[in-house]
């Protein structure tokens, strides 16, 4: 039905048959069924390819940890070496001092005998 610009009604025909509506409202249906078949679908895909990457960052994130401790314990371990490199250094060098002594006084003492064996 139409409403005309003067207040009057007027009846239309457009000449669709039932069977013809039908067979389109069916294909409508069919169409709208198979997008929702569709689109549960790519819900599950999306669901499943969410679910795998939230486990592969777990995995990462344990393994960054992982590293983290491992790098921080070498930290230490290397920590501990460099101040026993730094106190070997120490005990060299004191050694080395003592030997330059003793040489020092054996040089002496050489020399102290050398004329004593020159006198004689």
């Amino acid at each position: 039905m139409l409403r005309l610009h003067d207040e009057r009604n007027q009846t239309v025909h457009l000449g669709v048959s039932p069977q013809d509506f039908g067979a389109v409202v069916a294909e409508a249906q069919r169409l709208l069924d198979e997008s929702r078949t569709r689109a549960l679908h790519l819900e599950g895909v999306a669901q499943e390819i969410h679910d795998r990457a939230c486990e592969q960052i777990q995995q990462l994130k344990s393994m960054v940890e992982s590293l983290y401790q491992a790098c921080q314990s070498k930290d230490q371990t290397i920590l501990g070496l460099s101040n026993d490199l730094g106190a070997l250094q120490n005990e060299v060098a004191f050694v080395q001092s003592q030997l330059q002594s003793q040489v020092s006084k054996c040089s002496k003492y050489e020399t102290i005998l050398g004329h004593k064996d020159g006198e004689g």
